[in-house]
């Protein structure tokens, strides 16, 4: 009997639980001991059937990184439709930007944490068209975060510039971040007993802190 050909709905399914062991597998072994053989181990399947879905580890890995920033992108423009203001909005958007990372950790660590290939590793080869969309899909998330900042500025009548907001995100996500990557590699652990108890008053803390330094910075560098 032919085949069954398969339908779109269990094609993407079958690429999402590729990504998703592909995921758990480089957080375990490390991306340079990452091979499509060890995957296929993992999933109790042969290398071929992997081959149907992707060309190669490059085009995995890199089909893996857009799961991911798509995936966190959506969770920001939903959170962004909560708030009436654009503090409200600022405020539930970093909230979904912690729970994704510290509820994805695997996927976080590849997107923001590891050293590991991104778009400047592929320009010039094959894989440069496709590296470039995994680019383009990640800077959406500074983007969304950026306009924000500025909205928020603006409720307090005042005009940022483009320098200070990019400094506001660095600085606002460097602390984000932290938090996010001390819970995820348990450091938070030896300094606190439970530090995700502590999320919400981080988050808060984030929050009041921004507000002053959006006023302070709002009309600087004009």
């Amino acid at each position: 009997m032919p085949k069954l050909q398969r339908s779109q709905e269990e094609i993407i399914q079958a690429k999402t639980d590729i990504l998703e062991k592909a995921a758990q597998l480089i957080v375990d072994i490390g991306y340079n001991d990452f091979t499509m053989r060890k995957l296929a181990e993992k999933l109790k399947i042969t290398a071929t059937t992997i081959y149907n879905y992707f060309k190669n580890k490059d085009d995995l890995f890199i089909s893996l990184l857009i799961m991911g920033f798509s995936d966190l992108y959506a969770d920001l423009v939903e959170a962004g439709k909560k708030g009436s203001s654009p503090a409200e909005r600022l405020r539930a958007m970093i909230a979904a930007y912690t729970d994704f990372g510290l509820n994805n950790a695997n996927f976080y660590n590849l997107m923001y944490a590891w050293h590991v290939p991104k778009y400047n590793t592929y320009a010039g080869t094959d894989l440069e068209p496709v590296a470039r969309r995994q680019l383009e899909i990640a800077m959406k998330i500074p983007d969304i975060f950026l306009e924000t900042i500025k909205a928020y500025a603006r409720d307090f009548g005042q005009t940022m510039s483009d320098e200070n907001a990019v400094f506001l995100l660095i600085h606002y996500w460097s602390q984000i971040h932290g938090f996010i990557a001390g819970c995820n590699n348990t450091n938070l652990s030896y300094i606190h007993r439970d530090p995700l108890s502590l999320k919400e008053r981080h988050l808060t803390g984030i929050a009041d802190k921004f507000r002053n330094d959006v006023i302070q910075t709002g009309n600087q560098g004009e």
